[in-house]
């Protein structure tokens, strides 16, 4: 997940980089993606990039931090669940109620790792809110499909709404731009009915792919009305089609965003 300033081209920028051993080692270790968060540390050190980067040293959020987007109910279970060492005494039921289940199993110590990833794009967030950073990246972070009172599609905190929030107490309006395979659904939830942040996904759309939302006819409601843009692709698109696609969608959002006089906005990407 990467948080940049307002929407102009700059020459140089000075670019916020949320990184720890234990953060890569949190990341790390959940499941469905072992490995992955070491795999690129590894590739941004092998390519030198790290000496170009101002490095953010994140912390864990606390529960009243995560409860701000997060249901108690659904944290305190979830942090029970993932304290409880001896698998037969895990309610099953309770589980599936939350989400914790075949998508997004618990494991020992999950709880303080997705804790720490979230205060990583948190923190990423503080650092453009006091203009330490131009640009700040979570390469840990982007968790964008958990729900205020479930996990769902591997995500267990949603990492990307506690840093919109962040970003809110000092900016007015926020551009979320989501660019993975999968809708954000997550995200758009979160604000579908409010004009404060609008979110842009660009995603795969098609009978029985996860999450199977994000059409085109879902634009926001009540004051959100318009400010959710979902662009659904088949398979099948070149890489050439995707960039100009996303050029031209991109540029009438920005459009959109001047006339809505948003010259304070900050843009969130989920890559």
């Amino acid at each position: 997940m990467a948080s940049g300033g307002n929407l102009q081209n700059s020459v140089s920028r000075t670019v916020g980089y949320a990184y720890s051993p234990q953060l890569v080692e949190a990341c790390n270790s959940l499941p469905r993606i072992h490995g992955r968060a070491l795999l690129c540390a590894d590739l941004i050190r092998a390519y030198g990039l790290h000496e170009h980067l101002r490095i953010i040293e994140p912390k864990g959020l606390t529960m009243s931090a995560l409860s701000s987007f997060h249901s108690e109910d659904y944290l305190e279970n979830f942090y029970n669940l993932c304290a409880e060492d001896d698998p037969e005494k895990i309610d099953k039921e309770v589980m599936e109620e939350y989400g914790l289940g075949y998508d997004c199993p618990v494991e020992e110590g999950m709880f303080d790792n997705c804790s720490l990833i979230a205060g990583a794009s948190v923190m990423a967030a503080e650092s453009l809110i006091n203009n330490q950073v131009e640009v700040a990246i979570n390469w840990c972070g982007g968790w964008h499909h958990a729900k205020r009172f479930e996990a769902a599609g591997f995500c267990y905190i949603n990492d990307v709404v506690l840093a919109i929030q962040k970003l809110r107490e000092k900016f007015e309006r926020v551009l979320y731009v989501d660019l993975d395979l999968h809708h954000g659904d997550g995200v758009e939830d979160a604000f579908y009915t409010t004009n404060k942040v609008y979110t842009l996904s660009i995603h795969k759309y098609s009978p029985g792919f996860y999450p199977g939302s994000g059409k085109m006819q879902d634009v926001g409601d009540g004051k959100g009305l318009y400010y959710s843009l979902n662009i659904p692709l088949k398979d099948g698109i070149t890489t050439q089609q995707y960039v100009s696609l996303f050029q031209s969608v991109f540029q009438m959002v920005c459009e959109r965003i001047r006339s809505l006089r948003m010259s304070t906005s900050h843009f969130m990407i989920e890559l």
